[in-house]
């Protein structure tokens, strides 16, 4: 029953200023929230729209607009999946390394909705990754199979990945680049050394923080002291937290359909008191609900879009679909564990439901594209370039707004009117035989 945040962005394409237009937010179509706006012509305005998600499971959510001239683009659908239970699982390349992360996440809510366990990190190749939303890494040692782990985030597990005690930045370095991440820059500070640097610019409109503080109250938090720290790279990423000399404490990085949270320091108090501090438990919670609480299908279709759906290698002899108009459709995959199945008849925008016989096993939100909205006249050429990009097999019939349209069409649908042609030509044979037969009369009564 926890506040979740939409981002709606709303363009006015007509020539007139919208005045008071009403957007309502829908959520497993129950309107829950709703918000007025006003936009100059031609303007776009980012809203931001609030509601309690009272279910887990798929959650289907829908932005709607009041009803104007096109009624088509007034909807945009999305969905997604909250967990009954959070499963996370820490691998910690020492032992008590994950000390502190551990309590934190157990701690916040007495073990009821995060469900952690944690194992030593040369264990990692007997764990089925795919039984947790969230796995958490503490050290890079000893650590293989990357490549099982790589495709878990890509099938949208979540990762947070912590150097260790003992991490060293050349084995922090094989690993992150192994699983497509950019390489740390740098290392600062260490064991017998007076180095120490705090927080510097901290990105406060990142989800991590949302709901932590009051809302008229000033944003800060307490900055822990480090004594060492691994400088993240701050290029194709998210940077979260900065540190005083512009380096990166903790970045978020994108990869398909997953997320990866990336702290510079081992939650350790040999590399600072950052477990020690009020900031902490919160951070760590947050990172946890973030990466378990992802959007399904970041992946944005579109109607007449073919849909992709991950199978997951689970054999899935038919695949029953529901429409968003309700009708039911059937794909037969003959009984094999394929890993991905397609679906085409995307007509409609809307949510799209499929079934393993009873089984939801996912859910597909559609929209019109957004280009259909803008309502000025395209030229003939970028009309020849789309009948061209989608490979147009039949004949493009240019009409002029002064030219008769209902001949022209009929024209095209049965062709031009040959009667007259052939009936001149008729009567012209008609007259050469004449002329032919008077010819041959006259020779024959000279003989």
């Amino acid at each position: 029953n926890k506040p979740v945040s939409f981002n709606v962005s709303v363009t006015n394409y007509s020539e007139r200023d919208a005045v008071n237009e009403v957007v309502s937010l829908y959520i497993n179509g129950e309107r829950s929230s709703q918000q007025s706006v006003n936009i100059k012509s031609g303007a776009t305005q980012v809203l931001n729209l609030e509601a309690p998600v009272k279910q887990t499971g798929f959650v289907e959510v829908f932005a709607k607009l009041e009803d104007d001239d096109i009624l088509q683009d007034n909807t945009r659908y999305t969905n997604l999946y909250i967990p009954e239970e959070i499963p996370i699982i820490i691998f910690e390349s020492s032992q008590g390394d994950a000390k502190f992360v551990e309590l934190a996440l157990t701690a916040a809510d007495n073990g009821k909705a995060l469900k952690v366990i944690v194992k030593n990190l040369n264990q990692f190749n007997s764990i089925d990754l795919n039984k947790y939303r969230v796995a958490i890494i503490i050290g890079t040692e000893a650590l293989q199979n990357i490549a099982r782990l790589k495709e878990y985030i890509n099938n949208g597990g979540g990762l947070i990945l912590m150097p260790g005690s003992e991490t060293k930045l050349s084995s922090f370095n094989n690993f992150v680049s192994s699983i497509g991440l950019p390489v740390v820059v740098g290392e600062s500070g260490g064991a017998n050394n007076n180095y120490s640097i705090r927080f510097g610019e901290v990105d406060f409109d990142h989800p991590l923080f949302q709901n932590i503080f009051f809302k008229n109250e000033k944003k800060k938090i307490e900055s822990p002291e480090i004594n060492h720290h691994f400088k993240l790279n701050n290029s194709a990423a998210r940077n979260i937290i900065k540190l005083a000399d512009g380096s990166v404490f903790l970045s978020e990085y994108k990869m398909e359909v997953g997320k990866v949270l990336l702290f510079g320091v081992a939650p350790v108090l040999s590399w600072s008191n950052f477990p020690l501090k009020s900031i902490f438990v919160p951070l760590i919670n947050k990172s946890a609900y973030y990466l378990s609480f992802a959007e399904k299908n970041r992946q944005k279709y579109f109607t007449g879009d073919a849909i992709v759906v991950n199978l997951k290698g689970e054999s899935v002899p038919q695949l029953k679909v529901l429409t968003p108009d309700k009708t039911e459709d059937i794909i037969n995959t003959n009984n094999t564990a394929n890993s991905f199945v397609q679906y085409s008849k995307t007509s409609s925008a809307g949510i799209y439901k499929f079934y393993n016989a009873k089984e939801l096993i996912d859910v597909v939100s559609v929209n019109v594209k957004p280009d259909e909205s803008i309502a000025e006249y395209s030229s003939i050429n970028d009309f020849r370039e789309y009948l061209n990009k989608i490979s147009f097999a039949g004949k493009l019939v240019e009409i002029n707004k002064d030219e008769d349209i209902s001949r022209i069409i009929m024209q095209a649908r049965f062709g031009t009117e040959l009667w007259k042609i052939f009936l001149l030509i008729a009567l012209l044979l008609a007259l050469v035989e004449m002329l032919t037969s008077k010819s041959a009369k006259k020779d024959l009564a000279h003989l």
